[in-house]
């Protein structure tokens, strides 16, 4: 595929019968893109792959460990739309979420069951799971009691 505004424009109008015109957005000659399910990250990847176009995710944006503008000629993959919690399973002490919760609404969930988090990002309650796992969490500053956000991902689901 081309380079430049022709491309971008042919990849948001077939992101755009993907994801939806709502969730579709140009800054210049990048996308943003925002997700609601694992299905659609795995259609814009492949669509991407396809035509070599660059992506960059992008959690809340409340950090300041990585980038959160798009890649020029490229996708911004805006994961706050994914954004429940899952399932808090207390026989074993896990929580699975999506990438898009912020820290505040998995506090409010596990609150509801007596439980609290113990390691919170920089940025605070309004930073996203996801965004906090991508910019390395908690590492290097740890907690002597709880160890780094590393010692407590059981699993990730990776597209």
């Amino acid at each position: 595929m081309a380079t430049g505004t022709g491309k971008i424009d042919r990849l948001q109008e077939e992101l755009t019968g993907l994801i939806g015109p709502e969730w579709v957005s140009r800054i210049g000659t990048s996308l943003i893109v925002k997700p609601r399910a694992v299905e659609e990250i795995a259609a814009v990847l492949r669509l991407a792959n396809r035509t070599e176009t660059p992506v960059r995710p992008r959690g809340g944006g409340t950090g300041w460990w990585s980038s959160t503008l798009p890649p020029a000629e490229g996708i911004l993959l805006q994961l706050t739309r994914m954004n429940e919690v899952l399932a808090i399973d207390e026989d074993v002490m896990t929580v699975r979420a999506e990438a898009g919760v912020t820290f505040a609404k998995l506090e409010e969930a596990l609150g509801s069951k007596g439980y609290r988090i113990m390691i919170f990002p920089e940025s605070g309650r309004t930073a996203t799971l996801g965004g906090h796992i991508q910019t390395w969490g908690t590492s290097p500053h740890t907690s002597s009691v709880f160890g780094d956000q590393a010692t407590q991902i059981v699993g990730l689901k990776v597209v």
